[in-house]
């Protein structure tokens, strides 16, 4: 939710469709589309683009090969100055423990250092949940069903590493 990659053929670029980011600030606004520049953007069309779990590689498509019409796959090492905020996932599994039927449950994660509410589930009827987690944080994960004891979890974020083991809850 920070770190936007997208494909454009309207702003200023080297070719058809270019690829560009856009990171939010701590205002919530979207700062001005960058180019990703050459010699990932051609004079052809790229995009698809698609950035690895720890952040440090990047996968677009692109049409460049001009023996072919066909788009091809292309790699590089994405630049610190271009890497999204490290994130992880968090995945929890809420049922009953003896049925082990899935309970509509209700979690909210809180980010411990500001006290505001960072993500907020109600009654998902498969008892599954999953959302992104991004690092320099600490959260307290609270889930509560009817009926049934108050869980609580305190995830600690707060040193960044470019390599984030997700965290998955069975509750």
């Amino acid at each position: 939710g920070k770190t936007l990659y997208f494909t454009s053929d309207t702003h200023p670029g080297m070719g058809a469709d270019d690829l560009f980011m856009s990171k939010k600030d701590e205002n919530g606004n979207w700062g001005p589309p960058k180019n990703l520049g050459y010699p990932i953007n051609t004079d052809k069309n790229e995009g698809a683009l698609f950035v690895s779990l720890d952040g440090l590689k990047a996968y677009y498509a692109s049409d460049q090969d001009t023996l072919s019409p066909q788009y091809d796959i292309y790699s590089f090492d994405l630049p610190a100055s271009l890497r999204p905020t490290p994130t992880t996932f968090l995945k929890a599994t809420v049922s009953d423990k003896e049925t082990k039927d899935p309970l509509a449950a209700k979690l909210q994660i809180v980010n411990v250092q500001t006290g505001e509410r960072f993500r907020h589930f109600s009654g998902s009827d498969s008892g599954k949940i999953l959302t992104a987690l991004p690092a320099g944080h600490s959260y307290a994960v609270n889930i509560e069903a009817k009926g049934y004891l108050f869980y609580s979890k305190h995830i600690d974020l707060t040193e960044t590493k470019t390599s984030l083991d997700p965290y998955i809850l069975n509750v």
